[in-house]
């Protein structure tokens, strides 16, 4: 799995060098349904744009990595719940 950042130094606080890190890769040893996978999507440029700059704000406030996928699954999770859809 992906090791985070170290965000002590000048670097880390640079969004450009940010953002261009690796993305994570699947852990494959997990079995179930919580497994994460690669799923490529088409969005709109803004809201790719926003979930850069957000991630990169949680980043620097936490003092550890959060990933677009993050944002991405808190979504998705609180839309979820919201729309009580089932996942069996």
């Amino acid at each position: 799995m992906k090791t985070k950042p170290e965000l002590s130094n000048e670097d880390a606080l640079n969004l450009e060098t940010w953002r261009g890190q690796e993305p994570e890769k699947v852990d494959n040893r997990t079995d179930g349904r919580d497994i994460r996978i690669t799923k490529t999507v088409r969005m709109k440029l803004r809201f790719s744009e926003m979930l850069r700059d957000e991630a990169y704000r949680r980043t620097i406030e936490s003092g550890t990595k959060v990933a677009e996928a993050d944002l991405i699954e808190e979504a998705l999770t609180d839309w979820q719940i919201k729309n009580k859809v089932r996942c069996d």
